[in-house]
C-alpha cells in the first residue's frame, strides 16, 4: 500500500471523516501507476478550479495547498485561525484494479492553542463553506468521468404482465421429524 512505504513523504495522519472521496481510474493493471495517474488528474483539475495546489507527491499520492484566504483563494500569510483561511489536503491509495480512491480534506483553525500539535487544532471546515462546495463539484465531476461504471438494476417486468412465479426460494419438501416426544415406556410386565 502507498501510505505503508517508509520513504513516503505524506503525512503521519489521515483525513478528517468528513473529507470529500471517490474512486476513479484509467484502467492501469499497476496500481502504482494508477495512484500516480489519478494525482495528476486530481492536481489538474483542483487547479484549474483555482485551488492553490503547492506541494504535490505523485508516486506517494499526496498533495496539499498552502493555507489560503477562502474568498480569493489566494495564499496568505495570515495566521490560519477562523474559517476564512483554509487548507485542502489530498490522498490517493491503489483501489480495485484499474482504479484509485481518492479523499481530500478542507480543514481550517478553528481556535489558537500553543499547547496542542498542530493537527489537533484542525478541524474540517462545514460543508456549505464555498471551497468545500468547489472541492466537492471537482471530485463529482472526475468521478462521473473516470469512475467505476454504476451496476444497473434489473429491468422491472413489462405492465399488465405477471412477474411469474418465484423461482429464487426452493420448497421445503423435506418433513422434519419431531424428536421432542418421547414414547411413553410401558411398564415391566408382573
Amino acid at each position: 500500500m502507498v501510505a505503508c512505504k517508509a520513504t513516503t513523504s505524506r503525512p503521519t495522519f489521515t483525513p478528517v471523516p468528513e473529507a470529500e472521496h471517490a474512486e476513479i481510474g484509467f484502467g492501469l493493471a499497476n496500481p502504482a501507476e494508477s495512484v500516480v495517474r489519478v494525482t495528476k488528474a486530481l492536481v489538474e483539475a483542483l487547479r484549474a478550479d483555482s485551488i492553490p495546489i503547492e506541494r504535490v507527491r505523485e508516486l506517494d499520492g499526496y498533495f496539499e495547498t498552502p493555507w489560503f484566504d477562502g474568498a480569493t483563494l489566494k495564499p496568505t500569510q495570515r495566521r490560519p485561525l477562523g474559517p476564512d483561511v483554509v487548507r485542502v489536503r489530498g490522498w490517493v491509495d491503489p483501489g480495485k484494479p484499474g482504479y484509485s480512491k481518492f479523499e481530500i480534506e478542507t480543514i481550517y483553525v478553528p481556535v489558537a492553542d500553543p499547547s496542542l500539535p498542530d493537527r489537533e487544532l484542525e478541524a474540517p471546515v462545514p460543508l456549505t463553506h464555498p471551497v468545500v462546495r468547489r472541492i466537492s463539484t471537482v471530485a463529482k465531476a472526475l468521478a462521473k468521468k473516470y469512475g467505476p461504471p454504476e451496476e444497473t438494476p434489473p429491468a422491472p417486468a413489462a405492465p399488465g404482465r405477471s412477474p411469474g412465479p418465484d423461482t429464487t426460494r426452493a420448497r421445503d419438501t423435506t418433513r422434519a421429524r419431531d424428536t421432542t416426544r418421547a414414547t411413553p415406556r410401558r411398564p415391566p410386565p408382573t
